[in-house]
């Protein structure tokens, strides 16, 4: 096979002479094997604004593959192509013709290549720790002996964007190939995975026909919010294997490649209103339209509403609920404690059914009181744990959580936390949720907390 080498301008410093290289190749076939070329899959998404394989098509992705202890090649733009110039078939290929190497090759890949303007932010940096300005995903550490990695590709300190709209889904995707199975021109099949959780709400009024809810913000307040991803935790991880529809697959990327970063330095007070502090955000929506939950008969439910807009999901950093999550505070709010972890809250307005001679007076506004905190536009302030009494539900990723709020006539929540009344039952007794947590195929899992 003809080469060239390259020194490797992002070779890492402290490897030997002999890994110091990137090797490629510009003959497209030079002994009868076929170059590289990638065939991608993006599980089938639920629904929301998430990662589909047309944008793959239409933007590309980065790509990055490593044997030997060196780079083969790093970090190049695999875009899709109709057919390739030589009449090969379509698929994503790279804007050389690299051919195979005799040795196997780790393949990591990652989309967006970057992070749109607005999308959430990260920092990535090369081997000597340099920032790589417009990058979010930072380059392979080499040991310094050059046995191996140290540490392969990282997103370091990614905070999702506020406004759920913008927030991004990153995909990624690793696997280990070699000429054997792929050198005869087949594409290398990367199967890529949401590192991210998928968070949607939705109310209904369930039993009773004597209150009426009208909801016109939510906010999703105290959610740690920056945290480091790993590509790898071991030098064997890959994300092979096809999902398949209908079943919770083992290959979705495990939780522990994450880690939350904690607060560091002054302003970390929970509720930070100021947007100050990234390590704890606020995720809020004002729907254009109020939702309103109208009466239903006692035993019934009614349909529930989105809260988001239609198909409307955040995009969030997965992470688990259980035990503090800093200086003694709990990951979540709960009753009964006094801390001010995570949970959601509410602008909203209630009415009580009474018996007038007037139709147009048969409904009272009793939330919010006259002795309640309200709004400049009138609604009273209301707030819901995001996690139940009976424990706590971990966010993982390529997992859809759908929290549906059920308001009856002796329960629409608590009173907000940051008002005088926090933490006091609004018509003295809770509200409470059920939720399906779906990957981002449909599955049959429903918890009810």
């Amino acid at each position: 096979m003809l080469k060239k080498t390259l020194l490797s301008v992002l070779a890492a410093a402290a490897m030997t002479a002999c890994s110091q290289v990137e090797t490629t190749s510009i003959n497209p076939n030079p002994e009868g094997t076929g170059y590289i070329s990638f065939s991608p899959v993006v599980p089938k998404a639920t629904r929301g604004t998430v990662t589909k394989i047309d944008q793959l098509k239409e933007s590309g992705f980065y790509v990055v593959a490593y044997g030997e202890n060196s780079f083969y090649f790093n970090r190049l733009l695999a875009e899709y192509k109709d057919a390739a110039d030589d009449n090969k078939g379509a698929g994503f290929y790279l804007p050389g013709k690299y051919s195979w190497p005799s040795y196997t090759l780790t393949f990591a890949a990652w989309y967006p290549a970057t992070l749109p303007a607005g999308g959430g932010s990260a920092t990535a940096y090369d081997k000597d720790n340099n920032v790589m300005p417009g990058e979010y995903v930072s380059q392979p550490v080499w040991n310094e002996d050059g046995s191996g990695l140290a540490k392969g590709q990282e997103i370091r300190g990614f905070v999702p964007a506020t406004a759920h709209a913008s927030q991004t889904d990153i995909v990624i995707a690793r696997t280990k190939a070699n000429s054997a199975t792929y050198g005869t021109g087949q594409p290398v099949k990367l199967n890529f995975r949401h590192i991210l959780s998928q968070v949607s709400f939705k109310a209904r009024k369930k039993s009773g026909d004597q209150l009426r809810i009208e909801i016109k913000e939510i906010e999703l307040r105290n959610i740690p919010s920056k945290g480091n991803f790993v590509f790898r935790k071991d030098n064997d991880f890959v994300t092979d294997g096809n999902v398949t529809e209908g079943t919770t697959n083992p290959a979705l990327i495990p939780a522990d490649h994450w880690e939350i970063v904690k607060p560091e330095g002054s302003n970390l007070t929970y509720g930070d209103e100021t947007g100050n502090n990234v390590n704890l955000q606020r995720y809020k929506h004002v729907l254009e339209t109020p939702v309103a939950l109208e009466p239903v008969e006692e035993g019934t439910e009614g349909d529930a509403v989105e809260l988001l807009g239609e198909g409307g999901n955040m995009i969030l950093i997965p992470q688990n609920f259980s035990g503090n999550y800093y200086d003694n505070n709990s990951w979540a709010w709960a009753e009964g404690r006094e801390e001010k972890g995570a949970y959601l809250a509410l602008k909203m307005k209630v009415w009580r059914k009474v018996i007038s001679e007037d139709p147009d007076k048969n409904w009272t506004l009793i939330f919010p009181a006259e002795d309640d905190e309200a709004t400049a536009d009138g609604y009273g302030k209301a707030a819901v744990g995001i996690v139940s009494k009976e424990g706590a539900q971990d966010w993982k990723p390529g997992y859809h959580y759908v929290y549906t709020l059920n308001f009856t006539d002796e329960g629409v929540g608590k009173h907000d936390p940051e008002t005088p009344k926090g933490g006091d039952d609004i018509l003295g007794d809770y509200i409470w949720f059920t939720v399906t947590v779906d990957d981002w195929i449909p599955t049959n899992q429903t918890p009810e907390l």
